[in-house]
């Protein structure tokens, strides 16, 4: 029998298969998988797109990360109002995540140290995924790391946007007990000038220059404003 949560994304799912991605949420392995990738040591705000049921949200605050640095954003009307009831002590945003720059400024976030995401990026168009990985590194440190799982095989973000974003992609594994199977990928971001051709290179990985390299921290939002109060509601998008 399907739990309440199982029940919650499945009738979302067959409102809106394109945008919920998945008949089930996110597994336990899978969430304690991109949960490990996450630094937390360094008490930096950690940013989930998609919250979806909480699954990868337990899994983040399983780590011993501060509730009070974790920013939830969540488009779904229903999903968001089971967030905000479940993790009252941390950020539940309903917003969209293109609209991630202006959120976040709101706040008064100036930057983060990670981005956990649980879009369905095989549905979206490279437009559509620009504005979101555009505006997530503007906004990571020069550590930070973007993390996304997907279904499919070979990486969720269009190969048109790998080169102009200087993004590096890297195949951190797959997830076979998931359902189904999920794939975690993390990306950087190489904004050397010199970054210019796609190559790909050992264990799946795919950048604009063949190789890893931090992001710089100019050209960060700059925000103003206090940071929003726990549970802090933002208009949302479509």
């Amino acid at each position: 029998m399907l739990r309440r949560s199982e029940l919650i994304f499945f009738s979302r799912w067959l409102r809106d298969p394109l945008k919920v991605g998945s008949v089930l949420p996110s597994g336990k392995a899978l969430a304690s998988m991109l949960a490990k990738q996450v630094p937390i040591a360094d008490g930096k705000y950690i940013v989930e797109l998609g919250g979806g049921t909480g699954t990868v949200t337990d899994a983040l605050l399983s780590t011993g990360l501060d509730p009070s640095r974790l920013i939830i954003f969540e488009r779904d009307p229903q999903f968001h109002a089971r967030l905000t009831e479940r993790f009252s002590d941390s950020h539940v945003v309903h917003g969209d995540a293109r609209d991630l720059g202006k959120l976040l400024g709101g706040m008064g976030i100036e930057s983060v140290g990670a981005v956990v995401s649980g879009l369905p990026l095989l549905s979206m168009s490279s437009h559509v995924q620009r504005p979101i990985f555009e505006q997530s590194f503007q906004f990571l440190d020069r550590d930070g790391v973007f993390l996304q799982f997907t279904y499919g095989l070979t990486s969720p973000v269009s190969q048109s946007l790998i080169q102009p974003l200087g993004l590096v992609a890297e195949k951190l594994g797959m997830i076979w007990q998931n359902v189904p199977p999920a794939t975690v990928w993390r990306y950087t971001q190489d904004r050397r000038p010199e970054a210019l051709q796609v190559i790909p290179a050992d264990r799946e990985k795919v950048s604009a220059s063949g190789s890893y390299a931090n992001i710089s921290s100019a050209d960060k939002l700059k925000a103003s404003g206090p940071v929003a109060a726990k549970g802090c509601t933002a208009p949302a998008k479509g």
